[in-house]
């Protein structure tokens, strides 16, 4: 492992106390959104204060802030760490977006988003990106007390059923837990700090295939969340791309 490699890895794992003690505060002050590395508010009182000591959005990426940046800068790459996945995706949104204006349709995502950052926040996850009416989020085994997140990434599914169920907008869930190179992509004029892999790939595919109000849920998840037995329907998948089935959870809120 290069030393680029090392100083990722202590950083996602939790290994340096320092960081992770600062990223635990920093999820304490209002508001989002937030640096998606270490949690450092961009508004509201929290990111007024960190502004006026020079802390802000980075120019390249506005999910990241400065501070990241140069780190990201002074170390490019990343390391394989373990993590669990999840992808919430709006159901149906070609449909609903037919029926409506443009700017009513974004109007109905930005709540769906605010609503999905609000809840995933609370369960420590590492907000990934919004791609187009998807919200993917990470969780690492440093944002909680010992190696229970898939646990949390299950909770945080459930309670974002929770959230949006009755809304405009239905959503399904896909959850997976695996491994995956976290760390930055791109060249030198634009960069992102995100995760690749296969593991990352069949999150994506379980996304694809859940309907709406429901969470499904790779075997894989479930084991390591220690989800026990509870009668929830099974599924041997068939998902793009990948030679073999992929055994599933139908879950709800």
């Amino acid at each position: 492992m290069t030393e680029s490699q090392e100083q990722w890895a202590r950083m996602l794992r939790g290994e340096h106390p320092v960081a992770r003690l600062e990223a635990r505060f920093h999820r304490m002050l209002p508001s989002n959104p937030r640096c998606k590395i270490c949690f450092v508010p961009f508004e509201g009182v929290g990111g007024r204060l960190f502004g006026f000591f020079g802390r802000q959005r980075w120019s390249k990426n506005p999910t990241l802030c400065n501070v990241c940046q140069a780190y990201a800068e002074k170390h490019p790459g990343g390391a394989e760490v373990e993590l669990a996945l999840l992808f919430a995706d709006v159901r149906g949104s070609t449909t609903i977006a037919e029926g409506m204006t443009p700017t009513e349709f974004n109007k109905l995502l930005n709540s769906f988003f605010t609503t999905a950052t609000d809840v995933l926040i609370e369960h420590f996850a590492w907000i990934d990106k919004f791609v187009g009416d998807e919200i993917i989020a990470f969780f690492f085994p440093n944002t909680i007390p010992g190696k229970h997140h898939a646990r949390v990434a299950l909770d945080a599914a459930r309670d974002l059923l929770r959230a949006t169920r009755g809304g405009a907008l239905p959503i399904g869930i896909g959850v997976h837990a695996g491994t995956a190179y976290v760390g930055t992509v791109g060249d030198n004029h634009v960069s992102d700090v995100t995760a690749v892999g296969d593991d990352v790939n069949v999150a994506a595919r379980l996304a694809s295939v859940a309907t709406a109000d429901t969470i499904v849920a790779s075997e894989i998840a479930c084991i390591a969340a220690g989800l026990m037995d509870d009668g929830s329907p099974r599924r041997e998948l068939e998902l793009k791309g990948k030679s073999s089935t992929v055994p599933v959870r139908i879950l709800h809120g």
